[in-house]
Parts: C-alpha cells; structure tokens; sequence
C-alpha cells in the first residue's frame, strides 16, 4: 500500500486540510449561486459543513503477476463529494458521443455482432492493452484542457464553462483522505472512486484517442478495430507482429505519464 501511495500522486500532510477545502467548496458555490448560475438547491447540496477526510482501502489485483495493490480513495462525505456529482450530472453524458469508447458490457456485445456481421479476416488477432494505473497518473492540466474543449462544443452552456471548470480545479486539488492514520492530500490525477472519476478519465483521455484515430488512418492500417473501456484498451489487428511492436510504441509515445 505505501508503495501505491507513491506511485498515486500522493503528498503526506501533517495536519488535516478539510477545514480549508469545505471553504474552497462553499466559496465556489457562493460565487456561483450570486452569479445565478447554479440553483439556491445545489449550492445548499453542495457546501457540506461536517464534511470528513476521505477513506482509502486496499484492493488486491488477484488476477494480476505479483498481486499489486490499488487504493481506493471513497469520496463519502468529504468536502468536495456533492461538486463532483454536479460536475459529473454536466460532463457525464458528453461522454456518450466520444468516439473509441466501449460504454458497457452491453454496448461491446453490440460491437462484437458489428465486427462479425462484416465479417473477420482470418488473420484478425484479439489484442488488449492496459493503462497502467490510469486514474491518478492523468496530467491535471492535460485532463482538465480536454474537460473544457468538450465543455465549449455543447450547445446549451449551462452551467457556463467557467463555473464548472472552476469546480473540477478544486476537486482535482483538494482530494484529501486518510490511511492508516495517515493524511494524504492527491496532487495529480483522479481518485479511482470519484463520483466524476470514470468520466473524467474518459474526456481526459479522449485527446489520444484521436491521436490513435489519426495514426491507425496514417500509418496503422493493419489496426481494424480500436476501443477503450476506461484503462483497457481492445484491438483487431490484421498484421504482423514487428508493425505491432511498433502500434504499443506509438501508443507509449502519446503521454509521458500514461503508458
């Protein structure tokens, strides 16, 4: 576990900052709410006064070599636990129209029965990637660019971009929990247990998903098929295994945190 909290972004504090983001939390709402923006019910639901330090627990990848450990930091009642579900309520359903996204279980049986309905080359090959330990090596600055631009394109701006991006800069920076007695206080990427983690991670990574469109239409042709469920990544690949090599190299080329 100490050795994820190193690899998590995470900063060992020797005092509890909640005080001081339930302030961060209740001035934003403030603003907004004088700004007519958000609703005098969000803003109440919003600010939490008695909010709590995050708790983080201990999941074991049995399925993986060596057993690695991830933390799971639980947003329950802490200070920025009602922003992030506003800001998930605005950004979640632009995710939907992403492209390369692999939504749920139903919606990649719906993909299967597309790929065998036009029928598969014989030398099609199952291959998957996985990002390793994805959600907090996202680039806080990168993740929240692709937030905004998806943010500008919506029709109906409401909540301004302004106003939620306001919002998800204080979540980013003042995600703060507790492990075995320990305060830790996230200082890159999102917390894997965040109301608004999966679709953060979805928009963040969105921006190499095109980079990957672009390549297989370049240079990777063999690539017929490319989907990506959060951190997993599935692929057809009609070629030889020298030009694959050469695929993973490209995709461990995109971002100098995520490989």
């Amino acid at each position: 576990a100490q050795e994820q909290i190193g690899k998590s972004s995470f900063r060992e504090l020797d005092y509890d900052p909640t005080l001081e983001h339930i302030e961060n939390v209740t001035l934003w709402a403030e603003k907004w709410y004088q700004k007519d923006k958000i609703s005098k019910e969000w803003k109440n639901f919003i600010i939490n006064n008695h909010a709590q330090p995050g708790k983080n627990a201990t999941l074991y990848k049995t399925h993986k070599q060596g057993n690695p450990v991830r933390l799971l930091t639980t947003g329950c009642n802490t200070a920025i636990e009602n922003l992030l579900i506003l800001i998930e309520k605005v950004c979640g359903p632009l995710v939907l129209d992403l492209p390369n996204i692999i939504k749920d279980t139903s919606n990649l049986l719906d993909i299967i029965d597309n790929l065998n309905s036009t029928g598969l080359p014989e030398n099609a090959t199952l291959v998957s990637f996985d990002i390793v330990n994805m959600f907090p090596n996202i680039d806080n600055e990168r993740g929240m660019e692709a937030v905004r631009r998806l943010l500008d394109s919506r029709v109906s701006k409401a909540p301004p971009t302004k106003c939620i991006m306001e919002g998800l800069k204080i979540c980013l920076l003042n995600n703060n929990s507790q492990f075995d007695n320990i305060h830790l206080l996230q200082t890159n990427g999102t917390a894997t247990g965040a109301p608004n983690s999966c679709s953060y991670s979805d928009i963040a990574l969105s921006r190499l998903d095109k980079i990957v469109n672009h390549e297989r239409e370049e240079h990777f042709k063999e690539c017929i098929y490319f989907g990506r469920y959060r951190d997993d990544c599935l692929i057809l690949w009609c070629g030889e295994n020298d030009k694959l090599n050469e695929f993973h190299n490209m995709l461990n080329s995109l971002d100098d945190k995520l490989k």
